[in-house]
Order: C-alpha cells, then structure tokens, then sequence
C-alpha cells in the first residue's frame, strides 16, 4: 500500500510486484482551515497591498527554488505589488539571497537582524510551525521541484483554497491536480486544471545568475502572469478546492484503510 498511486504503479510496472494500491494520507481538514484562519498583525500589515506568491519547502537542489526567484523577477516589473515568500531552511539559503541581490530584488531573511517589513520583495520565513497561515494569505503555491513523492504542501496548500502551479514531476502533482490521465506523463507545455496549473520540470541545473529566462521558465512566468491577470479564475479555483477537501479528509482515508482489513 503506497501513499501514491504512481509508485503504486511503479511497483506493479517496474518491480513486477504482483499486486499494489494507493490510499493517500489523510488530513484533518477542520485543524488545517482553523490554523489558516489564525491572525498575525505584523504580516498582514506588511501584505496588505502585495500580492503574494508563495513556496513551501528546504532550500536544497531538489526543490529547484532559484527558478522562483528569476522567474519572479520578470514578474515582478510587470506587477510591483508582488512579493515572493519561501518557507523553509536550507544549505541553498545564501545562495538564494545572493541571486536577489544579483536580480536587484531586496530580500528579508529569517537568520538576519533586519526589521521584519513591508520594504522586501522577497522574505525568506525559514521553518514555520503554523505554514496554512502564509499559504492562506497567498495568490498561489508555487512548486517548481525536480521530483516529489505526493507533496503534502500541495494537498494543504489546496486544503486552505489556495490554487497551485506545480512541476509536472514525478511523482505527486499530475495525480493531485490531473488524477484521471497518464500519470508517467510529464508535460513540456502548461497545462491548466481546476486547481491550477501543471508544468514543465526543470532540467535541474543550477542557474544563479542574471542571465536571461531560458524556456522552461519563461513557460512558468507565462503561466502565473496569467492567473495574475485574471483574478476571477482563481476564486473559481478556489472555490473548486472544496472537492479536494472531500477526496483527502481523515474520516474517509480512515474508512480506505479499514476495508483492507
């Protein structure tokens, strides 16, 4: 019993293992919505006129955050009013406020002496114990990793109605947000869902330079200047995150894992 469907099928395809399901983890929906409700006064004064686009994860070569960063540079002299948050620690921390500074993006970071305000583009939070309220307060959860194994910063981020942009990777975001199609698949162009949207993965070569977008990310640039430019799509998006709800809830993964016993 695998936690995904797709190395479910890896076992059955590729180890030959006779018989194998998925019954994924399951998520107390309720404790997840009431910690994204929880209130902070310093940041949402600090985002109260930014639009926020956020990522969840540590700050390592797999989860491939530099894209983020240039990526949200062009993006950002489209819309001033964007900031890019990432949750996490990391040996790549350095690494990643001096590609900021390379890209004239003013970063906060977490280890710093700096007065925590609304004058960044670009806050490094480090480890949070409450991350539904950052992602709560977010336009999108951005996930640009090189592979994954079923990401439960998707299914949360999705838990607390925030759409999502994901790297079409294996494994993990095709069959939370493209359940019913080939789940080996993995696109070279975007694909929109009801949830948000799946892309291109990355080739997983470091880029910590100014140098000019390459394809791939000027791919995801288009794409979440897309959803920027229209904001009634991702209340629709939201609104369709409550059959994710449904699908992941404890009570009825409780009720898939009784039925193998």
């Amino acid at each position: 019993i695998c936690n995904s469907a797709t190395s479910a099928l890896q076992l059955i395809e590729i180890l030959k293992v006779p018989q194998a399901i998925s019954i994924p983890n399951g998520y107390d929906v309720s404790k997840i919505q009431t910690l994204s409700q929880t209130k902070d006064p310093i940041w949402e004064k600090i985002i109260e006129n930014k639009d926020v686009l956020i990522t969840v994860g540590r700050l390592v070569h797999d989860k491939a955050q530099w894209h983020l960063i240039r990526v949200f540079a062009q993006l950002k002299s489209q819309h001033p009013s964007l900031a890019l948050v990432l949750l996490g620690e990391g040996p790549l921390l350095e690494d990643l406020i001096e590609l900021c500074k390379l890209l004239n993006l003013k970063s906060y970071s977490y280890h710093s002496n700096q007065e925590l305000n609304d004058q960044y583009d670009v806050y490094f939070l480090g480890f949070q114990k409450n991350p539904n309220y950052y992602v709560a307060k977010s336009k999108l959860f951005l996930l640009p990793s090189l592979y994954e194994g079923l990401p439960n910063v998707v299914l949360e981020s999705l838990l607390v109605n925030t759409p999502c942009v994901l790297s079409d990777c294996l494994t993990g975001p095709r069959e939370i947000l493209l359940p019913n199609s080939n789940l080996f698949d993995q696109t070279e162009t975007e694909i929109y869902t009801p949830f948000g949207a799946l892309l291109p993965t990355f080739n997983g070569k470091m880029i910590l330079d100014d140098s000019a977008l390459n394809e791939t990310e000027k791919i995801w640039e288009k794409a979440i200047l897309y959803f920027l430019s229209n904001p009634e799509l991702l209340e629709n998006m939201k609104l369709n995150c409550n059959t994710i709800k449904q699908k992941y809830s404890q009570e009825l993964i409780f009720d898939l894992w009784k039925a193998q016993f």
